[in-house]
């Protein structure tokens, strides 16, 4: 519809702040919130204090590791871990690797 010469020049500001706010609201429409049934705000409160109940458990959990890793290192033959980590060639030989190596 075209308005005419003779509507108040305040409707036609009116009218058009109007259309300008419509244009602006559907131009920055805001995403809907999804629907999560499963979440409750009265269960935020409860699962955080279950998840830190764990926490000493885990920390004594890692320590125990770490000491019993510790221990192990501590009794392995030193020189007997370099000779499986790097042998020489004679002990490479008398191992067979040379032989394995040399087949493939």
């Amino acid at each position: 519809m075209i308005p005419s010469r003779t509507i108040h020049p305040a409707r036609l500001r009116r009218a058009f702040a109007e259309a300008h706010e419509i244009a602006y609201r559907d131009a920055h429409r805001r995403r809907p919130l999804p629907d999560n049934e499963f979440f409750d705000s009265a269960d935020a409160e409860i699962a955080e204090p279950r998840l830190w109940a764990k926490a000493p458990f885990w920390i004594a959990f890692l320590a125990l590791a770490g000491f019993v890793a510790g221990l192990l290192i501590g009794h392995i033959d030193q020189r007997a871990a370099i000779d499986f980590l790097a042998p020489t060639a004679a002990q490479a030989r008398d191992a067979g690797w040379v032989t394995i190596s040399e087949a493939l």
